[in-house]
């Protein structure tokens, strides 16, 4: 845990073999045992608004079972591959799960918040340390929920054509000591929603 701060990260079931691409079954088992929570992404990380309603199930279904199954843990929350999702998803995933998180940008506020929309900040390689900072100033100020999202912490990504989705360490250390440093709780999903 950075700085003893907490973070859900949302696991792709069907890509818990697949090394160096995503993290092995240990690298979890060590972030569960730091206090972190574990999401669920989906089984393939499929759009989907595109898929059969059979497909649909598995996809949250499944992901759910094996993750919980492996883990032996509970895992309430869920993030929307490529953020696409509709009025069809959402109401098959309040079978599984508390939440469904969106890639819709903003902050999460009492007067606007929506359970199964959950808004983001994702911060990619075009995004500065300056403008997270101010989104951190900006949850604060507004006494909201901000979730970032990061995707690959590396000065190189595994993947060449994921440069667009990592942030180099040297960035995200100093995100995550301004972020410690203004004294906004930092909690994970569950945490924020059992406030």
């Amino acid at each position: 845990a950075a700085n003893g701060q907490v973070a859900t990260f949302y696991i792709i079931s069907g890509s818990l073999q697949d090394q160096p691409d995503y993290m092995s079954v240990s690298n979890i088992q060590s972030l569960i045992a730091a206090g972190h929570e574990i999401g669920s992404h989906s089984v393939t990380h499929a759009d989907l608004t595109l898929a059969t309603a059979a497909a649909l199930t598995t996809e949250m279904q499944q992901s759910q079972a094996t993750l919980q199954s492996t883990f032996g843990v509970q895992v309430t929350d869920f993030a929307y591959p490529f953020g696409a999702y509709n009025a069809t998803t959402i109401t098959e995933g309040k079978k599984y799960y508390h939440s469904q998180r969106s890639v819709n940008g903003g902050f999460n506020s009492k007067d606007n918040f929506n359970i199964n929309e959950i808004k983001i900040y994702e911060v990619d390689s075009n995004i500065t340390v300056a403008q997270v900072q101010g989104w951190i100033n900006s949850a604060i100020a507004q006494h909201s929920w901000l979730v970032l999202v990061y995707h690959e912490i590396a000065v190189t990504p595994i993947a060449a054509d994921d440069a667009l989705y990592t942030t180099q360490p040297t960035d995200f250390a100093t995100e995550m000591n301004y972020l410690k440093a203004s004294g906004a709780a930092t909690v994970t999903v569950n945490q924020a929603l059992a406030e």
